[in-house]
């Protein structure tokens, strides 16, 4: 990949353990995205210490190795989990076959969204039933731009859209 001059590598949840090939992409000097699914926290501890002893650029990926993955595996509570531990941007590859989770993902903390796409979900091949064709990654787009939206500020105030209401309803505004 490096000889065909990507500008990021990604690393496969597969390739976790494969301690020889992170050290090599690790050398490369470039950014790495690493998928974590199938992998021991004591796993992903050994990787992530290779690529910060290598001052790598790192996103994980949080996944769920299974193909479809049902709701109840996806487990989008250990997103903030790695944040805190690796102190790195953290992402959601979702392996199921809608399109809300990966909204949840952003609310709670994703930072890119990884997805399988095909042009027909009925074709031969392990990913193509679960992948989004394009008319689910434009509704997963739109729903994550909503949630991005709807996530507002830390802030709690009094919004200006609501001083119709507080007038109406409790007789006075701020002044």
């Amino acid at each position: 990949m490096k000889e065909l001059g990507v500008e990021i590598i990604k690393v496969g949840s597969a390739q976790v353990t494969h301690l020889n090939l992170i050290e090599e992409v690790a050398s490369y000097n470039l950014p790495v995205i690493m998928s974590t699914g199938m992998s021991t926290i004591e796993e992903i501890d050994t990787a992530v210490e290779i690529f910060k002893t290598n001052k790598t650029d790192l996103t994980l990926m949080h996944c769920t190795s299974c193909y479809p993955c049902s709701y109840e595996n996806i487990n989008l509570r250990i997103i903030p989990i790695l944040k805190e531990r690796y102190k790195v941007p953290v992402g959601f590859s979702g392996h199921y076959s809608s399109v809300g989770i990966d909204a949840a993902a952003v609310a709670i903390g994703a930072t890119c969204i990884e997805r399988h796409f095909t042009l027909d979900r009925t074709m031969k091949g392990t990913d193509h039933s679960f992948s989004l064709e394009p008319a689910g990654m434009e509704k997963v787009i739109k729903y994550i731009r909503a949630t991005e939206q709807a996530m507002g500020s830390c802030k709690k105030r009094i919004l200006d859209c609501e001083m119709p209401a507080r007038l109406k309803f409790c007789g006075q505004i701020l002044s």
